[in-house]
């Protein structure tokens, strides 16, 4: 159960975004300024939900939070393959 829930954390798309976000944000059509922008953007918000995610935890547990945000990659990961099927993004390195 213990490695289950330690690879639900790391399957959270978390680093993903933190160490491939310029990329994926230039894919997008985003100039520099904009991909410097939401990364910073990203990494300030982190650390202030990080805190409301603790919060949380004490009062939900762990497992109900981990499958709501696995959930909530599923989407994520739906909603980018939609918009590549459907046309919407045509270049994703």
């Amino acid at each position: 159960m213990a490695m289950g829930f330690a690879f639900l954390g790391q399957s959270t798309a978390v680093l993903v975004i933190n160490n491939y976000g310029p990329l994926q944000y230039a894919a997008l059509g985003f100039g520099t300024e904009d991909q410097l922008r939401l990364q910073c953007g990203w990494i300030s918000v982190g650390v202030v939900f990080n805190i409301v995610g603790a919060l949380l935890m004490d009062k939900f547990g762990r497992r109900p939070l981990m499958l709501f945000g696995v959930f909530g990659c599923c989407v994520c990961c739906e909603s980018c393959l939609g918009a590549r099927a459907g046309g919407f993004v045509t270049d994703i390195p």
